[in-house]
């Protein structure tokens, strides 16, 4: 399955974005470390359910993606973190990954997408890709000698680009639905040093808000342990929980989705630090 060039053209672009925004704050650290990045694979358990409907029409089916539509359940996802500290209580928090996911599938039931009708026994293609861009930044409240913990705010993005269309009508109104789905977040973490060289780390950021119509849930979780092999090299482990929930969002102008979307699991990584 090849990437969609867009979603990583988006990706790339966030990322660079974010570190040239605080590329002038790095001197203001007092700390020994001033740049932590993390690089690994995701082995990721997804669970999403999408239901689009007309804004001038019938409403659509609710449809699990995984058991409806065989999606893959278990997709490798690369996740790339990155922390830089800006002074002895400030740090910014970096997050990116892709989720790319298409499938063909004969459907065995009746579905409804938006203002078209797909009748059981249709081979129809469908995607659901994502871009998960998270930032926060980060203010540690306590300062021990071994541990600090305070909150943080910050922003989470999720681009979703997705489609359903019959093999033979590539130019389906639903085959290219495409959106950003950006959400502010409050949070807190905890980093404690187990020893100079074993460090873990828990954070924790969530919200749910209610605009108008639209209805919205984030949580972001991470929970992470990394061992220094080398002075500024370490491998580790991490257990992370994402959701993203939201009701009634406005898709083309002309459709109302409601998107239900979970991805988790255990994260190996490389880290280093300098």
């Amino acid at each position: 399955m090849k990437p969609s060039l867009r979603i990583i053209r988006k990706f790339i672009f966030a990322v660079l974005l974010f570190l040239i925004a605080i590329a002038g704050s790095f001197s203001q650290s007092d700390s020994t470390y001033q740049y932590f990045l993390e690089a690994g694979g995701f082995a990721s358990v997804v669970g999403s359910h999408m239901k689009v409907n007309a804004i001038h029409g019938p409403d659509g089916t609710l449809i699990d993606l995984e058991n409806d539509l065989d999606f893959p359940t278990n997709p490798f996802i690369f996740r790339l973190d990155g922390l830089i500290k800006l002074g002895r209580r400030s740090s910014f928090l970096m997050t990116g990954l892709v989720i790319n996911r298409e499938v063909e599938k004969v459907l065995d039931k009746d579905i409804q997408v938006g203002d078209s009708l797909y009748h059981v026994g249709t081979n129809i293609s469908a995607k659901f890709s994502t871009v998960y861009i998270a930032l926060s930044y980060r203010y540690s409240i306590f300062i021990k000698e071994k541990w600090n913990a305070g909150a943080s705010i910050g922003m989470r993005d999720l681009f979703v680009e997705t489609g359903f269309a019959p093999i033979l009508d590539r130019n389906a109104n639903t085959d290219n639905l495409a959106k950003h789905i950006p959400t502010p977040v409050l949070g807190l973490f905890l980093d404690y040093d187990i020893t100079p060289k074993l460090n873990a780390r828990a954070t924790a950021e969530l919200l749910h808000l209610n605009i108008s119509d639209v209805v919205a849930s984030v949580i972001d979780s991470r929970i992470e342990a990394q061992y220094y092999f080398f002075k500024n090299f370490s491998i580790g482990a991490a257990y992370s929980y994402n959701l993203y929930k939201v009701d009634n969002l406005t898709v083309a102008k002309i459709f109302k989705a409601d998107i239900d979307y979970q991805f988790y699991g255990l994260t190996f990584f490389l880290g280093s630090r300098f």
